[in-house]
C-alpha cells in the first residue's frame, strides 16, 4: 500500500470547496430565471426596453459569479490536496471576494432601480401601495466568509507541514 501525503487544509477546502458549487449553481439558476422572468414580465407588463435590459443584466451578472464560484469550487476540490498548487488557490479565494464586493456594491447601485422598477409594474396592474426592500444578508456574509475560509485551506496547505497516511 502505498503512502498518502495529506495537507492540513485538505479536509476544509473539500467542504468549502463544495459548499461553494452548490452556492454557484443555486446563482447560476437564480441568474437564468431572473433574466427569463424579467423580461417575460417587463413584455407583459408593457414596460419599456429598459426594464427588459434591466433584468437581463441582473441575470448577466448573477451568472457570472456563479461561474466564478463553480470554477472556484472545482479548482478548490480538486487542488485540495497538492500543496504546490495553494497559492493559485489562495488567489482564486482572492477573486472570489472582489466578486462578492462587487455584487455587493452594484445590487446597493440597482436597489433603488429596482424599487422605482416594481412601483412602475404595480403601477401598471393597478397596485396600491409602496414597494419595501429586503437585503439579503445571509447570501452577502456568505459570499465573503465561503471565500475567507477557502484562502484559510488553501494557506494551511502552504504553511503547514503534510503528514503521510498509510
Amino acid at each position: 500500500m502505498k503512502p498518502e501525503i495529506r495537507y492540513k487544509g485538505a479536509g476544509l477546502l473539500k467542504v468549502i470547496s463544495i459548499v461553494i458549487m452548490i452556492f454557484g449553481a443555486i446563482t447560476i439558476a437564480i441568474g437564468a430565471i431572473s433574466m427569463a422572468s424579467g423580461s417575460a414580465m417587463a413584455s407583459l407588463l408593457g414596460l419599456d426596453e429598459l426594464a427588459v435590459q434591466f433584468f437581463v443584466v441582473i441575470g448577466t451578472i448573477s451568472m457570472v459569479s456563479g461561474i466564478v464560484m463553480l470554477v472556484c469550487g472545482f479548482f478548490g476540490y480538486r487542488l485540495r490536496n497538492k500543496g504546490e498548487k495553494a497559492g493559485f488557490l489562495i488567489l482564486l479565494g482572492i477573486v472570489q471576494i472582489i466578486v462578492a464586493a462587487f455584487s455587493v456594491i452594484y445590487s446597493n447601485i440597482i436597489s433603488s432601480a429596482g424599487e422605482i422598477m416594481a412601483e412602475q409594474i404595480l403601477d401598471n396592474v393597478g397596485v396600491v401601495g409602496g414597494v419595501g426592500t429586503t437585503d439579503n444578508i445571509v447570501f452577502t456574509v456568505i459570499g465573503f466568509v465561503l471565500p475567507a475560509l477557502y484562502i484559510v485551506g488553501a494557506l494551511m496547505n502552504k504553511v503547514f507541514q503534510p503528514k503521510m497516511v498509510h
